[in-house]
């Protein structure tokens, strides 16, 4: 069930190469329990810390995974129903400077995240085989269900990667 390159826009290959299990849905679905320890692991207190200036805080870059896998769960189901439109792009940039003004605190969005989580899970476990292989296009390219899978799993293993390798959090390594 692995994508090919032919299944994703180029930049969605960073994500992918994350995910070496062959079915994302049974990986989404298996990846709760270790997304809780994970967020439990991270203090209040870093909320508002960043690795650089002007980069974002930790809060930041949570608010960007949360809305990213929204995007492309939505994504997905566009796709799944048959949606011939093309997806429109979105600029992660563009993105935290207008969520700033409603960023919550560092506990909130953790359970958003799960929530969000749990609401992807659901949607992907309700997918039969065929529709993973349904194609649209978004982000910049041509996409299928399956890929879009791969790319949200893989997102939060770069930022989780992120959290320890430059934010210096200790989230422990379990492949989700």
């Amino acid at each position: 069930m692995r994508p090919s390159l032919q299944d994703h826009p180029i930049f969605a290959e960073t994500y992918i190469r994350k995910v070496q299990e062959e079915d994302p849905v049974i990986t989404m679905t298996g990846s709760i329990g270790s997304l809780e320890t994970q967020l439990g692991s991270i203090p209040e207190d870093a909320s508002d810390m960043a690795y650089a200036p002007g980069k974002w805080t930790v809060r930041q870059a949570f608010r960007h995974v949360i809305d990213t896998e929204r995007i492309f769960a939505y994504r997905a189901l566009c796709i799944a129903r048959g949606e011939r439109q093309v997806l429109p792009s979105f600029d992660e940039g563009d993105y935290a400077r207008e969520a700033n003004a409603a960023l919550s605190g560092l506990e909130a969005l953790k359970e958003e995240f799960l929530l969000v989580r749990r609401s992807t899970v659901a949607l992907f476990s309700a997918f039969p085989e065929e529709i993973m292989h349904r194609s649209g296009t978004a982000g910049g390219g041509n996409v299928t269900v399956n890929a879009l899978a791969y790319m949200i799993i893989g997102h939060w293993r770069h930022h989780a990667e992120i959290f320890r390798e430059r934010y210096g959090l200790a989230l422990p390594d379990d492949r989700i």
